[in-house]
């Protein structure tokens, strides 16, 4: 009876850290260019936050599925290039317009409190999205307060104009969960920002 007791609570305590474990994400800072008078983003690159290619994937499919229910094709930057593989500008140019790509989206890790692990690569000088493609990509094994820089280039013309600063709040250990949370706040603000159609 105790030990079927003990069970129980242990279930019930499981039970709990599963349903309260989640992630939240927040925009700190949203920044649009509002000489910006180009049409609604119609077909978007995704450049993923990791190159842990579980992560990138993660990240990038579920871009792709939101963008999708909204009627906007999104190319994942993996299915562009091998895995590992950074393409030289001319080639990466090259596929954009191969592919009819209107928009370029980039994110990155800015910053991680409570990191068990966090790679940090220099400060990006130049602000175009091949200088965020070459240096995008952080890595992280553990962490709670998850920074993450998201910004939208025009691909035709190589400029900047929607950008924003999230923080994701980790509390267990849903990955999927901490994804979904972050790409639907970012395209919320697409959306009310009048970026994407629907």
């Amino acid at each position: 009876m105790k030990e079927q007791f003990s069970r129980h609570i242990t279930i019930a305590i499981i039970f709990i850290i599963i349903t309260t474990s989640c992630a939240t994400t927040t925009l700190r800072f949203v920044w649009k260019d509002s000489a910006y008078k180009g049409s609604h983003l119609n077909k978007i690159l995704i450049i993923g936050v990791d190159r842990n290619p579980i992560v990138q994937g993660l990240l990038e499919n579920e871009f792709v599925e939101q963008l999708k229910t909204r009627g906007i094709v999104a190319v994942p930057s993996r299915t562009i290039s091998d895995e590992g593989e950074i393409l030289d500008r001319e080639t990466l140019l090259k596929k954009i317009n191969e592919l009819g790509i209107d928009s370029v989206l980039v994110t990155r890790v800015r910053d991680v409190k409570d990191a068990g692990r966090y790679e940090t690569y220099p400060y990006i000088a130049e602000d175009n999205f091949y200088a965020y493609y070459l240096v995008c990509c952080e890595s992280v094994s553990i962490g709670r307060d998850i920074f993450i820089e998201t910004k939208i280039f025009d691909a035709k013309y190589d400029k900047l104009i929607w950008s924003a600063l999230s923080e994701t709040i980790l509390e267990g250990p849903s990955l999927k969960y901490s994804i979904e949370s972050f790409v639907t706040t970012v395209i919320k603000d697409l959306h009310d920002e009048k970026l994407l159609r629907y």
